[in-house]
């Protein structure tokens, strides 16, 4: 053998190492790691929010907001040829959560959730991240980052796709979501029109929920109602999909199918993305509550408060669209009216079209007084985050939807449900009936 080839041969036998080596490595690389004992400076929380992240990609960019002894720690798990380094920080309740969730495609996705806490303790939270390079994110934001824009083909053509679903915006503007089996079917009444509207008491076996306050394995029982030519037969025994109205005293379902495939799927989808929505909502009531859309709109009217239905008062609809409804002040955050006191509330279409009032017992109004009556110009569902934005916008004392339901108003008979549906007012054949002034106890 030449000395030529035995330089090859040499060669070659010192290159496999480290061809060997340097392919696994970089397939080796996770998607996303959590980075431990790499605390930033005091000043990574004016570069970085639990919202958006401090983006670093070098070496050099790490050590402008991380000390030397946490740089070392940072280089020790991180290479900045293939990863990049996210920074999470803010200061928030100690129940404050930063999660995230890797989708199965290539390259991966990772999407990162955060859920505020309860607790009114304030403290500081710090979540680091080293993500390969080609890695898409997206922020709990719900900006998306990084990697190439064909990743989020496939979660973007499987929402568009439950979009086009008919049943796709009433789950997504449902209250409580959830698969259950329908355990019976009691036939109530019949109503004497045509076709026929069949009042039925339900009994449901919750299986999953995929939004709301019930819990899973959780007995339920519950008013329906079907317009139909003749007696519908009812899926006894079946898993079935189910849109409820709950409220203290009683539930009503308003929407009853049995669970194909096809609509579970969207029904994931709708809630998944309507819980998303009430989480960005909360954070930015916390937060910012001038960002939210209700802020500005309260702050304009010339009286706010928490009301309720009054059960024993009057409802309206003209041929302009604009309801009338009898209402009960339950809190006063602005304006002349006082709590426990009755008002006629005047909802123009472009707040309530078609009557459409918020699925809740208790809503939030922000009003105008015109000529002597009470002009609606904004009404929202009473929730928590609602009533921290009303409170920012009125600059009153904070109260929570629990407190809320505690308040005893003298002469206020709220033992039956609220009478806003939220429901077309014009069922069809096969559907479930509007509960709004529909329902009797």
């Amino acid at each position: 053998m030449s000395r030529r080839a035995i330089v090859l041969l040499v060669v070659t036998a010192l290159m496999l190492p480290i061809i060997a080596s340097s392919g696994p490595a970089t397939a080796a690389v996770d998607p996303i790691r959590a980075i431990k004992g790499a605390i930033p400076k005091p000043s990574i929380f004016q570069a970085a929010s639990r919202n958006t992240p401090l983006v670093v990609r070098s070496e050099k960019e790490a050590s402008a907001h991380f000390p030397d002894v946490a740089l070392a720690a940072l280089k020790k798990q991180v290479d900045f040829k293939q990863q990049t380094v996210l920074v999470f920080a803010w200061r928030g309740s100690g129940q404050d959560r930063m999660t995230y969730t890797v989708a199965e495609s290539f390259p991966e996705q990772v999407f990162f959730k955060y859920r505020p806490g309860r607790t009114c303790d304030l403290r500081v939270h710090m979540k680091i991240f080293a993500l390969r390079s080609n890695v898409r994110w997206r922020g709990p934001n719900g900006k998306t980052f990084g990697g190439g824009k064909a990743a989020t083909a496939p979660v973007d053509k499987q929402l568009a796709a439950a979009k086009k679903h008919p049943r796709y915006n009433a789950i997504y503007a449902a209250k409580n979501v959830v698969v259950a089996k329908l355990v019976q079917a009691k036939l109530e009444g019949v109503a004497e029109s045509y076709p026929a509207v069949f009042e039925f008491k339900l009994t449901l076996q919750t299986e999953q929920v995929l939004r709301g306050q019930l819990k899973p394995k959780a007995r339920v029982r519950c008013n329906y109602s079907q317009t139909a030519k003749k007696m519908p037969s009812m899926p006894i025994g079946k898993l079935c999909l189910v849109l409820l109205s709950i409220d203290r005293s009683r539930s009503h379902a308003y929407y009853l199918a049995q669970a194909s495939e096809e609509l579970l799927a969207v029904a994931r989808i709708a809630a998944a993305e309507a819980n998303k929505a009430d989480e960005a909502a909360a954070a930015t009531a916390s937060e910012k509550p001038e960002k939210h859309p209700l802020y500005a709109k309260l702050k304009k009217a010339d009286g706010v408060v928490v009301a309720t239905g009054d059960m024993e008062g009057t409802s309206s609809h003209d041929n302009r669209s604009v309801t009338t409804e009898s209402e009960i002040c339950v809190v006063s955050m602005k304006g002349k009216l006082k709590s426990g006191g009755r008002f006629e509330a005047v909802f123009p279409a472009s707040v309530a079209p078609n009557g459409k009032l918020p699925d809740a017992e208790f809503v939030v109004i922000g009003y105008k007084l015109v000529g002597g009556k009470y002009q609606v110009t904004c009404v929202a569902e009473a929730s928590d985050t609602n009533l921290r934005v009303a409170a920012a916008a009125t600059d009153t004392k904070r109260r929570t939807l629990k407190q809320i339901r505690a308040i005893k108003l003298r002469g206020a008979k709220r033992t039956k449900p609220s009478r806003r549906g939220g429901q077309s007012t014009e069922p069809q054949s096969g559907q479930s009936t509007p509960s709004r002034g529909t329902e009797t106890p």
